[in-house]
Formats: structure tokens, C-alpha cells, sequence
């Protein structure tokens, strides 16, 4: 392929190899030349002006709610039967909790969140897999998006 996206996936993988091997999967799509774009959660949310996020995290490996709007007529998904108004009822390991407030159900989700540099360095170390003269990816551009950091690299012949 010429180009590949990865847009709000990475950050939901639990463990450092599931990055890679997804990672390692976009490098291998690409034809020599090709272009690669990686968007993933940020630690350091809220701190860039017109930041749509500012969500302050107490780790980088956290669960985060989300919100199962119901809507009139169809029937939500499994719930608890506890009503709360709070998305904190949700815990992880536990069924997801219903929000009256919200009319929603509560599910718990995981992120992990990037530090600054932390991206472009798992990225690289993806593209040294196999490699025997180091990484078969050069990073064109990294920067912070809308609380996301973001990685813009190509595939090397």
C-alpha cells in the first residue's frame, strides 16, 4: 500500500508486544516508500491551545468510561441494575453500570497513554524487527494533535 492509518487503535492495546506486533503489521503492508500515519492518546492532554481533551491521568494504563447512549425503542446492552449517576460505578472486571442521568451504560475501557517521544520510539523499535541494518522506517514528522500524539513516517527501500 502506499499509505496506512492508525487512528485511535494503538492506545487500546494492553501490552507493549500487541503494539508492536500492530505496528510491525502497518510496516509490512507498505510498499518501500509508503507512508504510514500513527494517532494515539496522549499523557499530556489539555496543555495545547484548542485541545479538545483535558483529561488528567493518574497512570499511563488506565480504564477509561464510555458512554452507551440508549436510545428510545432498543434495548441496551447488559447492564448491572445499580442506577448511578456516576461513570466512576463502572470498575473494571465488572459489569458496566447503568447512568440514568446519562441514559446511557457505563462501560470501562482500556487506553494506554503516551508520553512525549514514547510513540516514535516504539515505532522504530517495530521497525528494526527482522531488520540487519537497523529500523526500515524513518519518522518524517511527529507532533501533538487535539491531545493525541501523532508519528508521520515512510517505509525505506
Amino acid at each position: 500500500f502506499d499509505g496506512a492509518l492508525s487512528i485511535a487503535v494503538l492506545h487500546h492495546l494492553s501490552t507493549k508486544e500487541r503494539r508492536l506486533a500492530a505496528l510491525r503489521e502497518v510496516i509490512r503492508v507498505l510498499r518501500p516508500g509508503g507512508c504510514g500515519l500513527v494517532y494515539a492518546w496522549a499523557l499530556e492532554q489539555g496543555q495545547a491551545e484548542g485541545d479538545v481533551g483535558a483529561r488528567q491521568f493518574p497512570a499511563q494504563d488506565i480504564f477509561v468510561p464510555f458512554h452507551y447512549r440508549v436510545q428510545a425503542g432498543v434495548p441496551p446492552p447488559p447492564a448491572s441494575t445499580e442506577d448511578s449517576t456516576s461513570s466512576s460505578s463502572a470498575k473494571p472486571g465488572v459489569a458496566p453500570a447503568y447512568d440514568a442521568e446519562k441514559k446511557s451504560v457505563v462501560y470501562q475501557r482500556y487506553c494506554h497513554v503516551y508520553k512525549k517521544g514514547e510513540l516514535e520510539g516504539l515505532l522504530l523499535e517495530a521497525g528494526t524487527t527482522g531488520a540487519t541494518d537497523g529500523s526500515t522506517v524513518a519518522i518524517e514528522d511527529s507532533y501533538y494533535d487535539m491531545s493525541n500524539w501523532c508519528v508521520r513516517f515512510r517505509k525505506k527501500s
